[in-house]
């Protein structure tokens, strides 16, 4: 995956998993700086190539990460934002284990 120079490097690992997921394209990111939420803005083709999100953030995350759903500049178009921790990406249930549960879900998910 190909990002801008201005990313913030925090977010690559998580935003890589992602996107491996289908029907997941992230659209921005930003690692919070020490003093605001880890937050990523994705949009999903379907329902179903959300699920894995969902169910990720709720079975291992529930209460530090959360997914919200809304409209970008007045579009029609939904977008998510995906919205974590205060703090740096290797912390316990930081987004660095996020990105690895849902690499780890990408290996055990049977190709279609």
């Amino acid at each position: 995956m190909q990002y801008p120079d201005s990313m913030d490097p925090e977010c690559i690992p998580l935003c890589d998993a992602l996107n491996a997921l289908p029907g997941i394209a992230t659209h921005e990111s930003c690692c919070g700086h020490g003093r605001g939420p880890h937050r990523i803005w994705f949009s999903a083709a379907t329902i179903e190539s959300l699920q894995p999100v969902l169910e990720i953030v709720r079975e291992n995350f529930d209460g530090v990460w959360r997914v919200e759903a809304g409209w970008a500049n007045g579009s029609c178009t939904v977008y998510f934002k995906l919205e974590g921790p205060v703090g740096s990406p290797d912390a316990p249930s930081g987004a660095n284990e996020l990105a690895a549960r849902l690499v780890d879900l990408q290996k055990s998910t049977p190709a279609t």
